[in-house]
């Protein structure tokens, strides 16, 4: 019960790194697309 329990939790902290990971691309082509048109990017330390 505790091992599949664990299991499970495993599974959901993938998925929410996933949905993190995809999060900070989307920023990441957004500020690279404003560069890009030469429009001012709030830079990132």
């Amino acid at each position: 019960m505790s091992l599949l329990r664990k299991k499970q939790e495993m599974i959901q902290k993938k998925e929410k790194g996933k949905e993190i990971g995809a999060e900070e691309i989307k920023l990441n082509r957004v500020v690279k697309f404003s560069y890009r048109k030469g429009s001012p990017a709030p830079q990132k330390n």
